[in-house]
């Protein structure tokens, strides 16, 4: 005799209703056109990737999030549920190098899955619509992505928004500049990645309680949490 089961989704993840739906195609319609007049073109990838592709990539508090998927008994080829884009599209490249025209524009829109505890804002299942320019020296690949993403968001309607731009290299700068040890760099890259998580003081306290020196850490905050406006914010740092 079968059970009777609930209808339900499992947490973390979400039906789209046709009204929902068509909003949200509305959005993506309006961003891959957009996409599409920069010169950008699509590719798409697999939900699940080789085991060996995704870990090893985002650091260890990442790939705890990331889900892992076999199909019955099979051992042979451990496979992964892709936790971004950007990782898959690091594949792609190395795969086809030889098929691919330089500098390569592409865009991929997909839902990617990660293991969070399920909250408000947060999901297990979401899309991302990635858009990357790959084989051009310099910033001007960066400048093209930025006027993108303006034009996008305000096609979209909103107002007023902050385009957020970080470096890495200016973080290693910054780890260098206040003393933090290089390998201890790493520690520094998870504790920083997880600012907007967990605060200015918890990054202060994960650094610390990961045996980096307080007047490294004190120094290297002081830096991250720099603000001034326009050439200012480039005084702040010039020594680093």
């Amino acid at each position: 005799m079968s059970k009777s089961v609930t209808p339900r989704t499992p947490k973390g993840f979400r039906d789209f209703l046709p009204e929902a739906m068509l909003r949200r195609n509305y959005v993506l319609d309006n961003i891959t056109d957009e996409f599409h007049r920069f010169g950008f073109e699509p590719i798409g990838t697999p939900i699940l990737e080789l085991h060996e592709t995704l870990f090893g990539k985002y650091g260890e508090d990442a790939e705890q999030l990331i889900f892992t998927a076999q199909h019955g008994r099979s051992t042979r080829e451990p496979l992964a549920m892709r936790y971004d884009l950007t990782v898959p599209l690091a594949r792609v490249v190395g795969q086809y190098e030889n098929e691919l025209n330089f500098p390569f524009k592409r865009y991929h829109i997909a839902p990617v899955f990660r293991g969070e505890r399920p909250q408000r804002g947060r999901y297990r299942e979401f899309w991302q619509c990635d858009a990357d320019i790959v084989g051009v020296p310099g910033m001007s690949a960066d400048a093209e992505i930025v006027s993108l993403m303006q034009r996008i968001l305000s096609r979209l309607g909103f107002p007023q928004f902050q385009i957020k731009i970080n470096h890495r290299q200016l973080l290693v700068a910054i780890g260098e500049f206040s003393g933090v040890p290089n390998e201890q760099l790493p520690d520094l890259y998870r504790s920083v990645d997880k600012f907007d998580k967990i605060g200015a003081e918890g990054v202060r306290r994960e650094l610390t309680e990961r045996g980096i020196a307080a007047d490294a850490v004190s120094r290297m905050m002081d830096l991250i949490q720099a603000k001034a406006a326009g050439a200012g914010s480039l005084d702040l740092i010039a020594d680093v």
